[in-house]
Parts: structure tokens; sequence; C-alpha cells
């Protein structure tokens, strides 16, 4: 029998996630409905009703709840919400050739198909993980952090919690004594390359990436001196 799931969050976020659900999983996950306090509440989406929280508090707060947005404020916010009115959270993933072992996975975590994951992967709660990753062995991934499509992390690399990583991104490896370190609610843009540590709530973007400050700086025209 197919297990049912509701999703909170209506984005075109929350439709890949039901997507990546919907192909990844064989059919054993099925998607009872998404939950939308906005205008969409009370209409069809991707052929599943779109409810608002009060009617998921009251007649289906049984199903877990995936909260499908990718920012991480939102989505702790949600899940407050959710756990508040006493609702569960799913962990889904079905692990795709060729793959290592992923050594824990955090409860309310979705990761998409088609991904490679190395040896010694631990992934926290409330993360997203979208399709086409490849995850380097020996990697820490924190609470609500979400990486995006075709994202590449190699080795010895630790991501802080409510991170968010860009697609087509690439995280270089780090070392035992030394993994990097993408910092707490940091920001790696789309296609950026990490060569070195981030701190926390810091954006970086280009190649190799750089903060904004730094991009701004190096884009300046030079003075030259008569």
């Amino acid at each position: 029998m197919a297990r049912k799931v509701v999703i909170y969050g209506a984005s075109g976020h929350s439709k890949s996630i039901a997507c990546g659900i919907q192909t990844g999983t064989d059919g054993w996950v099925q998607i009872g409905a998404f939950i939308e306090d906005g205008v969409l509440a009370g209409q069809n989406l991707l052929g599943v009703p779109v409810i608002d929280f009060e009617n998921y508090r009251l007649h289906h707060l049984h199903l877990p709840c995936l909260v499908g947005v990718a920012q991480a404020n939102s989505k702790r916010l949600l899940v407050e919400k959710v756990t508040t009115a006493g609702g569960t959270f799913p962990t889904l993933f079905k692990q795709q050739s060729p793959v290592g072992e992923i050594t824990s996975v955090g409860e309310g975590t979705f990761i998409s198909t088609f991904s490679h994951f190395a040896y010694g992967v631990n992934v926290g709660r409330h993360v997203q993980i979208m399709p086409l990753c490849s995850i380097g062995h020996d990697v820490v991934i924190g609470d609500f952090v979400t990486i995006a499509p075709s994202v590449t992390i190699s080795g010895y690399v630790t991501i802080g919690d409510d991170a968010f990583i860009g697609a087509g991104a690439v995280i270089v490896q780090g070392t035992p004594e030394r993994p990097l370190t993408i910092g707490k609610g940091a920001m790696v843009s789309a296609g950026a390359v990490v060569t070195k540590s981030i701190p926390d709530k810091t954006v970086v973007a280009g190649n190799p990436a750089r903060t904004l400050r730094e991009l701004a700086a190096a884009s300046r025209p030079r003075r030259s001196r008569t």
C-alpha cells in the first residue's frame, strides 16, 4: 500500500519536490495534499488538492508533512508550526546506483533521485538535496540546508545549518585534519567554485568563489598613475 505525505508549500520548489517524490519512489509514496494558506487553497496542483493549514490540522494531521520551501528561516518557521500542531515529518530518499553509504539522515529530509553519495555522509534534519548532485566521502550536512540541482561536493566538507548551495556549484576537497567548511547560514551562488572555507552568513559567487564585496572591488577600474 502506498504511503501518503503532504507537502507544506505550493511554490515551484515544492512542485519540484513533489515530482521527485512521484518519479523517485516507484509509487510507494504519494502526495496526499499541498498545504498553502494563500490564493491556491481550494484548488488542485499537479492533480493534488491544495488545502490550508487549518484543514491539515483538523483532518490530515495523521499524514507526515514534508516542508517544501528552500529558504532556511521560512523552513524553520513552518517546521515549528507543524510540530506545535502535533504533526510528524517523513524522511524520503531512495539510494540510486552508484552510491556509497549514507551514515545517517535526519527527519524531514528529502533526497532526490539520481544523486551519487560516497562513503560516510551524514545528513541533518529538514535538508533538501535536489537531483543530480554528487556528494563526496566524509561529508557532514547540517540541519535546514538546501542543495540545488547538479551540485558537486568533494570529500571532507562540512556544511553548516541553514546554508544554501546554488545549482551547479562545486565545493572542492578538504582534509581530515581541516575539512572545508561552509558556515551557518552561508549562501553559495549558482555555478560558484568554492576553494576555501566560508564564514557564517556569507554570500559568495564566482570562480574561485569570493564574497560580493570582493567581487565588486575586483570589478572597479583601476586608476592609472600619471
